[in-house]
């Protein structure tokens, strides 16, 4: 009988010690099964980061391709809107330079034809989005100009309907001016919009300043 009792403990203790490996196995099994879940999320997410920056490494190039070779400044600048406009949907597009103090090139939206409505949006944009940009040379985005809480209430009258970008040319630590992006408020730019635009704001600022270079040389000459 005590012998049978001995036993007994002893298989029951062996259960136990079973139970508690199983446990455990399982334990690690979770916390391994859990490392290779995040492991899996964090190569798709670099995987997804990497491939979107060879896209826009792409987007930079072909159009850095597109501007190469041109040297009328005002007809490269009219280029660069056309394939700036292509990147968005429905949008108009403005370039203001520094050292002119106007806007040199300006491809608006079918509703915008008449001369004197885009003479007046470009001093709006001067006064308002354009200001800002070179004020902290960082892009600035709105959604609707009509609820912009810094411009008075003229300028919010002549914007309002309009999602608005600005977006600061930079080349060689030089602001060389900014790019006004624009389209309807029921397409509001979005943080991606300005991502893929802002791609392509070292090729131009590199063209402008090599057409420019050319430009001295000629006139040195």
């Amino acid at each position: 009988m005590e012998r049978r009792k001995k036993i007994n403990t002893r298989i029951q203790l062996r259960y136990k010690k079973m139970r508690r490996l199983c446990r455990e196995m399982n334990r690690r099994r979770r916390r391994l099964r859990d490392k290779v879940d995040l492991l899996c999320k964090d190569l798709v997410s670099s995987n997804r980061q990497f491939t979107e920056t060879l896209h826009g490494l792409r987007r930079a190039y072909d159009f850095q391709s597109i501007l190469w070779g041109e040297f009328d400044l005002r007809y490269l600048l009219y280029k660069a809107l056309r394939e700036m406009k292509g990147e968005v949907f429905d949008g108009s597009a403005a370039i203001y330079l520094q050292d002119s103090g106007e806007f040199v090139a300006h491809l608006a939206g079918a509703w915008y034809e008449q001369a004197d409505t885009i003479s007046e949006l470009e001093e709006v944009f001067q006064e308002t989005l354009v200001r800002q940009v070179m004020e902290t040379s960082q892009a600035v985005m709105v959604s609707d100009g009509k609820s912009w809480p810094s411009i008075s209430k003229n300028q919010q009258d002549t914007l309002s309907g309009l999602s608005l970008l600005g977006l600061p040319v930079i080349f060689a630590d030089e602001l060389l001016g900014v790019v006004v992006m624009y389209r309807q408020a029921e397409h509001v730019f979005h943080q991606k919009d300005r991502e893929r635009l802002m791609g392509l704001m070292k090729p131009l600022g590199q063209a402008i300043s090599s057409v420019r270079r050319l430009q001295d040389l000629i006139t040195q000459n």
